[in-house]
């Protein structure tokens, strides 16, 4: 998936989520699909992960601000994103760092091997 942004400014700005596979016979990228994404709620946040056999996919919210919140959504084998269900909403507050302080933004989630990362800005 990519996220493209069409436009100069606040006022004309259009934001794109584009869908590809790898086609393994011709080893060729081919864009499939693409959607105006209105509410600014799908630039991808992290890479795609599988938990008892389901696959989930991580967004951002940017609707105010850039990494406002990230957003889990449940997707179908075939990634039709436009019928994903959100599962999840992770918030700066919903997280406590070891210092007692919470994150500001959130910008990205992953996770493998039973390890989470995620990226975040903070306050000093």
């Amino acid at each position: 998936m990519t996220y493209r942004q069409v436009g100069t400014n606040s006022f004309t700005v259009k934001y794109y989520v584009e869908k590809f596979i790898l086609d393994m016979n011709t080893m060729k990228i081919i864009r499939v699909d693409e959607y105006r994404d209105k509410k600014k709620i799908n630039r991808p946040a992290g890479s795609l992960f599988s938990v008892d056999g389901e696959i989930y996919r991580v967004a951002q919210k940017c609707s105010r601000a850039y990494g406002e919140s990230i957003f889990v959504y449940k997707t179908s084998k075939n990634f039709d994103f436009i019928k994903d269900k959100k599962v999840a909403e992770l918030t700066g507050q919903s997280i406590v760092l070891s210092d007692g302080r919470k994150p500001i933004l959130l910008h990205t989630y992953s996770q493998a091997g039973g390890i989470e990362v995620i990226d975040y800005r903070c306050s000093l």
